[in-house]
């Protein structure tokens, strides 16, 4: 009985044997490739849209750099005139804007207020005759309207000096003179009421005072009505006009500070403090260490054994003892270094196609210009 179980275990062991040197071995010992390159990274070429001089180099080749930290700084002292300039031209138009939209001041709306009742008084005056009394009121009257009149012209000439000087806006004048008119309105109404009371008035004067009444009544409502939108609406968008000046040269001044883009090593400085710049010339270049990659080249074979986004590793000659993360981000789909007439098999082995691997750099330890080692599995 024994006998008879030996050849079976024998066999069995053989089975087993047998399957795990055509199963598990191929598993655990998956051919590695491998090829050869030299680190890349592309440069960051920096300029700037104007021309102009260097008045500042803040860095030095070699120097790592910060996002948005300034590396040079180009000549500005025309743009920063201009800015000036237009920032005081913005000031005035929102103060004449503001103006516009506070409408009329009170003492303007209380003169036009006091010369339609003069007109009023004077026409009624007219209508009914005068009496003693009245004699004495109108000329009082003519002593108060001259006094109006020397105030409003002292406010006249007054705002006409400022606006002359740019210091105060067209609005304020123009509403001093309205204020005149209104007190040589009332003057002269107050004039001709004295010179009827102590004559006498005729018919046709009284149809005069009346209408002079009707006019400073319409002058009044002017004033109470205040500015038309339409001219509001022009200062809003003399104001916007001032403004857009405002941010353009604005822009054009950042331009001239040149910034970082991102954390980079600046790799090669092309003009030193003093030196004129032409516009959109690349002065500064920069490395960007997360953006590092090699190209390697594998012929049609080695091809199939590898595919877009596939992970691989990284081996360094600095770093012997340490591997990198990488993945394959591109693959061409032309082959280079053919010859031109392909004859036989052997030459068609000479077709390599080119492959490009992004290098994880999160440790910063690689740089541009190392040579490393690809490396990945061949499943």
């Amino acid at each position: 009985m024994k006998k008879q179980l030996i050849p079976a275990v024998l066999v069995l062991v053989g089975a087993g044997g047998w399957f795990g040197w055509h199963y598990i071995q191929p598993q655990a010992t998956a051919p590695t490739l491998s090829a050869s390159g030299t680190l890349e990274s592309t440069p960051i070429e920096l300029a700037s849209r104007l021309g102009g001089r260097v008045t500042s180099l803040l860095v030095q080749e070699g120097q790592k750099v910060k996002p948005n930290q300034v590396l040079m700084r180009l000549e500005a002292h025309e743009l920063e005139a201009q800015y000036r300039q237009v920032q005081a031209q913005a000031a005035a138009a929102a103060a004449q804007l503001s103006l516009l939209r506070a409408g009329s001041r009170t003492e303007d709306l209380q003169s036009a207020q006091a010369a339609w009742q003069a007109a009023e008084l004077r026409a009624q005056q007219l209508a009914n005759g005068s009496r003693l009394a009245e004699k004495e009121r109108a000329a009082a009257e003519v002593d108060v309207r001259q006094s109006q009149l020397n105030l409003a012209e002292k406010e006249y000439n007054r705002l006409a000096e400022l606006v002359a000087a740019e210091t105060a806006p067209q609005q304020k004048l123009d509403q001093a003179q309205q204020a005149l008119e209104a007190a040589r309105g009332g003057l002269n109404l107050a004039q001709k009421s004295q010179e009827l009371v102590l004559e006498g008035v005729r018919s046709e004067e009284i149809a005069i005072a009346q209408a002079q009444a009707r006019q400073q009544k319409a002058l009044l409502s002017k004033v109470k009505r205040g500015v038309r939108p339409q001219e509001i609406q022009v200062a809003e968008a003399q104001l916007k006009q001032v403004q857009a000046q405002v941010e353009q040269l604005q822009a054009r001044l950042q331009e001239t500070s040149i910034l970082a883009p991102c954390h980079c090593l600046l790799s090669v400085v092309g003009a030193e403090k003093g030196e004129l710049v032409s516009a959109g010339a690349p002065v500064l270049s920069l490395l960007d260490p997360q953006d590092l990659w090699v190209k390697v080249y594998l012929s049609p074979l080695e091809l199939k054994a590898i595919r877009l986004n596939q992970k691989v590793a990284i081996q360094a000659d600095a770093w012997p003892d340490q591997q990198f993360k990488g993945k394959i981000v591109f693959i061409s789909a032309r082959a280079e270094f053919t010859p031109r007439n392909i004859q036989t098999r052997a030459e068609r082995i000479h077709q390599v196609f080119a492959v490009k691997v992004k290098i994880d750099n999160s440790q910063q330890k690689l740089f541009a210009g190392m040579p490393v080692d690809v490396i990945w599995h061949h499943d």
